[in-house]
């Protein structure tokens, strides 16, 4: 775990993974222009989104595929490489307790990811599945951008704030 960590926590991976980041947020901005509705990533229940499943005409079903596919499988790694290495990089001895709830968020995001390309392809009862998933993922996911975000702030004070020599 802790090669990963030091990976992820490099500065050339920080700034590749921003950058991945919001490509492909520009991507998903881009593929939403051919759903005519949202993405199933969005319900947060099972039966929310087999009623979005049951909406979308077989043209949606495919960009939703390949979206979820490509898009949403970089995704996690970007955001997770990003936010989780802050973590990694600023949070000290303690840097594995502070990337875990961002490593499990992605593993929640790729399962949810499984169930949804499972679900377009037939298997739609898997998307009950999400009702558990989805709110588990972005409750993590949402931590683990808190604690990136707050971990590098207090990292940036206490540069400013470090006696400078004369």
């Amino acid at each position: 775990m802790n090669r990963l960590l030091d990976f992820i926590s490099r500065t050339p991976v920080l700034i590749g993974s921003f950058i991945l980041m919001i490509v492909v947020a520009a991507g998903f901005v881009w593929a939403r222009g051919f759903m005519d509705g949202t993405f199933l990533d969005l319900e947060m229940s099972g039966p929310a989104a087999m009623q979005r499943l049951s909406e979308m005409t077989p043209d949606q079903r495919n960009v939703q595929f390949w979206t979820t596919l490509v898009l949403d499988t970089l995704f996690p790694l970007a955001y997770g490489g990003f936010f989780g290495g802050l973590a990694a990089r600023f949070g000290g001895s303690r840097r594995l307790l502070a990337t875990l709830p961002m490593l499990l968020g992605v593993g929640f995001d790729f399962a949810e990811n499984i169930t949804q390309v499972l679900a377009v392809k037939g298997f739609d009862s898997l998307l009950a599945a999400k009702t558990f998933l989805t709110p588990v993922k972005f409750g993590l996911v949402d931590i683990g951008i808190v604690i990136g975000i707050v971990l590098a702030l207090m990292a940036l004070v206490r540069h400013l704030l470090k006696p400078r020599a004369a």
